[in-house]
């Protein structure tokens, strides 16, 4: 299936292909591509994985790589078919996907905090022929297996393997049983379906994302040059979970391309464990989310205590950063945070604070080969100062999995819409509002969320904020901030209007917090972005 030709016309986004880092040919196979020039070229023996105590080399990786691809093969598994991934931040990941690529098979990485419903509505959506799933992660697909209608294997990684075969599942180590062996890379048309990503689903059913075969080898080019170039000995690590676009590009295709390699965490990414991992590892590339950057900076002296000096580049990426985490880390760390942003539907990254001068809280400018633009609603680019709806184009577009009234909201005279609000400013730098549907229209004024979150954060008693609309008679929307409070600060009626006075006096008054309710934990999604939509529902006491 051509993901492109699958949609009407005046629906599709248009594909640029404008460097010749961006050149490749009419049919590529991207296991080829990316990882067979390491393990031809003198650097078989070199570390492509760090993870925990163990090392795997280029050589060892391309080994399973190939059983492993030998393995499916034999169970049938073909050039078009459809594989679901339900795998953490493991080796094992990398060494599925990278054998279903081998083979010219469909990857639909899931995450692994994504319930029994969520799951069965992936595999029946993109009619998923198999799943190769951790065995810690079992439990919640095999509460919907007997629903999923095409699911044909269950491959377990780990656990019990007795128990697997006796429930009629295939232990990964029985794929990988074979000897040594050369599995032929099953080339692909350039533009054919490779790669199904599906959104979260926050708001309703999640979306699948086409993309097609050149997808992830433009997606590693645009992350290379986001880090000022992947290097033969950089080390790229962080917490963005695999199964996530930004994490597939960043710590597998990206360092696999370009000859670096990658450091996983095991088990879950605590700021402690992220913090040994870039000590033990040397890593060079960090990658995290805000709120693992603010967690950082909350380690008494944490500074002093972990080694940081090997990395080069920390990013942020998954949500906007507050202003007050930008200056702390620099601050204290003598290295400035570099904020990307990007979307299932891209890809990638496609924008990001890479070129001087770099403005803090903005969002910078589009990656090489990416064009960004604010659009109004008839799709005319607006001037600079006026919000709009950002949209991108370039090797990559939104595509959506037999979704035509998504698709035909999401794109328009070839630019593809990212759902948030933004403007651009005189020197041509972006600048985010919120999400589209997060804007707050209150008296006619339409707020920014994230404005009145940075102005909350300035705060010394605030640890972390999140600012919703909330109905109002009157106003339309009125302004309610949750506040989760520093150690040392305790809830009370004079702290809240302290605060909501300090935030009139930093923003315009309209826009400052109507109303202010502290909060132990602000809820957040399995990508530990704000969940926007789990606050409006209880405000709405739902």
């Amino acid at each position: 299936m051509k993901p492109l030709e699958s949609l009407p016309e005046e629906w599709r986004p248009e594909l640029r292909f404008t460097l010749p880092e961006l050149q490749f040919p009419d049919e590529v196979n991207i296991t080829e591509y990316i990882l067979d020039p390491r393990v031809s070229a003198a650097t078989p023996n070199k570390v492509a994985v760090y993870y925990g105590a163990e090392r795997w080399t280029y050589a060892q990786l391309s080994s399973a790589v190939h059983r492993f691809a030998s393995g499916l093969s034999d169970l049938g598994i073909r050039k078009g078919d459809v594989v679901m991934l339900r795998i953490p931040n493991r080796p094992e990941f990398m060494v599925c996907a990278l054998a279903l690529h081998r083979i010219g098979v469909v990857v639909v990485p899931t995450m692994v905090l994504l319930a029994q419903k969520t799951l069965t509505y992936i595999a029946n959506s993109c009619g998923a022929k198999a799943v190769i799933v951790a065995a810690e992660s079992l439990e919640a697909l095999e509460a919907g297996l007997r629903h999923c209608e095409t699911v044909k294997q269950v491959i377990v990684i780990g656990g019990d393997e007795g128990a697997a075969r006796a429930k009629g599942y295939l232990p990964y180590v029985d794929l990988l049983a074979k000897e040594e062996v050369t599995v032929p890379a099953v080339r692909m048309p350039r533009d054919e379906m490779a790669f199904i990503s599906f959104t979260s689903g926050t708001t309703g059913e999640p979306k699948g994302c086409m993309h097609q075969t050149v997808a992830p080898l433009a997606g590693a080019f645009v992350l290379s040059a986001m880090v000022d170039g992947v290097r033969p000995d950089d080390i790229l690590g962080g917490t963005p979970p695999l199964a996530f676009v930004y994490g597939y590009g960043l710590m597998m295709m990206a360092p696999f391309k370009y000859g670096g390699a990658a450091s996983l965490i095991p088990g879950r990414a605590t700021p402690e464990t992220v913090l040994e991992a870039i000590q033990r590892d040397r890593i060079t590339v960090f990658a995290g989310t805000p709120t693992m950057y603010r967690m950082i900076l909350d380690i008494p002296d944490v500074e002093k205590r972990y080694d940081l000096s090997s990395v080069r580049i920390f990013l942020t990426a998954s949500a906007p950063t507050p202003l007050p985490t930008f200056h702390e880390w620099q601050q204290r760390f003598g290295h400035q945070l570099i904020n990307a942003m990007g979307s299932n539907e891209a890809h990638t990254a496609f924008i990001g604070t890479w070129k001087d001068p770099i403005k803090l809280g903005s969002l910078g400018h589009p990656f090489p080969g990416y064009e960004c633009a604010i659009l109004d609603e008839e799709g005319n680019e607006c001037l600079p100062g006026v919000v709009g709806k950002l949209a991108y184009r370039g090797p990559t577009g939104t595509m959506l999995w037999h979704n035509p009234d998504a698709q035909k909201k999401a794109t328009m005279k070839g630019w593809s819409f990212t759902g948030d609000a933004a403007y651009q400013d005189e020197d041509g730098c972006f600048w985010h509002c919120s999400r589209t549907d997060d804007v707050i229209k209150s008296r006619g004024y339409r707020i920014s969320p994230e404005e009145v979150e940075n102005a909350v954060l300035e705060h010394p008693s605030v640890l972390e904020a999140g600012v919703i609309g909330v109905p109002d008679a009157v106003k339309g929307e009125a302004v309610k901030a949750y506040v989760m409070l520093r150690p040392g600060f305790a809830p009370s009626a004079e702290l809240a209007e302290e605060i909501r006075g300090f935030t009139r006096e930093r923003i315009a008054p309209y826009a400052a917090p109507s109303f202010l309710e502290f909060i132990d934990v602000l809820p957040r999604t399995d990508l530990l972005k704000l969940n926007r939509v789990a606050l409006r529902q209880l405000a709405a006491g739902k």
